[in-house]
């Protein structure tokens, strides 16, 4: 529910400012499997929030800040980074 939020609110409000880049700081501790777990994202919300960003269609700057080691770490990131270049490709 909320990520549909988001993407409404959120989509529009980028698309009326019209910045010339989005910057995202993308906080991997977001994850389920975060040692500190205090979210409960999986691959597939990461995957999901990156497919929103992608189609805004603008040049974004991806920061990855936040994510403690864990055996999952680098499967959000690739999820992240499959859904952002599939939906920047369409």
């Amino acid at each position: 529910m909320r990520l549909r939020c988001w993407q409404r609110g959120g989509c529009q409000a980028v698309r009326q400012f019209s910045p010339d880049i989005v910057v995202v700081a993308l906080g991997l501790d977001a994850s389920r499997d975060d040692p500190f777990a205090c979210m409960a994202v999986n691959e597939t919300g990461f995957l999901r929030m990156s497919e929103i960003l992608g189609i805004l269609s603008r040049p974004t700057l991806i920061v990855q800040e936040g994510g403690y080691p864990s055996p999952r770490l680098g499967d959000s990131l690739a999820g992240f980074l499959r859904g952002f270049v599939a939906r920047q490709a369409s």
